[in-house]
């Protein structure tokens, strides 16, 4: 984290999206957390490697979200992020793990798809 903390201070990035976290959820809140950036975190809950959590430097926003269409995909999460003028940006974050099934690869494909036809509209 000290290094993730010193390239977020830097770099001062709005958006930043780590995937393989390795984070279950005995990792406290406190230790993921980075001073002026609020974030969502997807934890694994018995093994090692992936998962996945996004940071927004604040004052940024975002707001809640569950569809089934981003939730069906394993290790990963997704958020709305406020953008001005009311309009809103989805974010996703996911680790594909190298022994991904066929239908986990469907899933991700619907979940792309349906994600950029939220973005379009407001490009």
């Amino acid at each position: 984290m000290p290094l993730l903390q010193t390239l977020l201070f830097i770099h001062r990035p709005d958006i930043v999206i780590v995937t393989e976290t390795w984070a279950t959820p005995c990792v406290s809140d406190s230790e993921l957390s980075i001073l002026g950036y609020i974030y969502i975190r997807n934890d694994q809950d018995e093994g090692r490697g992936g998962e996945s959590c996004i940071y927004v430097k604040q004052p940024l926003t975002f707001l809640p979200f569950d569809s089934r269409q981003f939730t069906v995909v394993e290790e990963s999460c997704w958020l709305p992020v406020v953008l001005k003028d009311n309009y809103s940006l989805l974010v996703g974050s996911l680790y594909r793990p190298p022994n991904a099934s066929e239908d986990y690869d469907l899933c991700l494909s619907q979940a792309f798809h349906a994600a950029s036809d939220l973005n379009l509209k407001y490009c």
